[in-house]
């Protein structure tokens, strides 16, 4: 029998997140609960495996940010001061540049489908949000 950990922006199974979890002191995750996990290579080829787990067996949801994201959450944040047009108008292709550029890898090397779609999904909604909508 594992656990499942959940670590700010990280839920994991397996012997890779025990590791974190001791590093990180007891106070530092929660436990989800008891589960049978096996190794990547002794688990069946299930559709929950195929979405949720990647290629070490851990279920991966949520990652801590990456670049892209941190720059696009910063130009968002500074969009909302209010500055002249330029400024506005830079900050806005910076975010919106930044937000594709996660998508994008998102959608073509997301740990798992789950991470895939999610990059599909925010793709199209960053997409449809320049979309002159009449």
């Amino acid at each position: 029998m594992g656990r499942c950990f959940l670590l700010i922006g990280y839920l994991g199974c397996g012997r890779r997140s025990q590791a974190l979890v001791d590093k990180l002191g007891a106070t530092a995750y929660i436990t989800l609960k008891d589960i049978y996990h096996t190794h990547s290579s002794d688990m069946e080829d299930t559709l929950f495996n195929r979405t949720f787990r990647d290629s070490q067996g851990n279920i991966v949801l949520a990652q801590m940010p990456n670049l892209p994201i941190l720059v696009w959450l910063a130009a968002t944040l500074l969009n909302l001061i209010p500055t002249t047009s330029d400024i506005h108008t830079g900050l806005d292709a910076l975010a919106f540049g930044s937000l594709f550029t996660w998508a994008w890898l998102e959608l073509f090397q997301g740990v798992n489908y789950f991470r895939r779609a999610l990059g599909f999904i925010v793709l199209l909604g960053a997409l449809a949000s320049r979309l002159p909508w009449s």
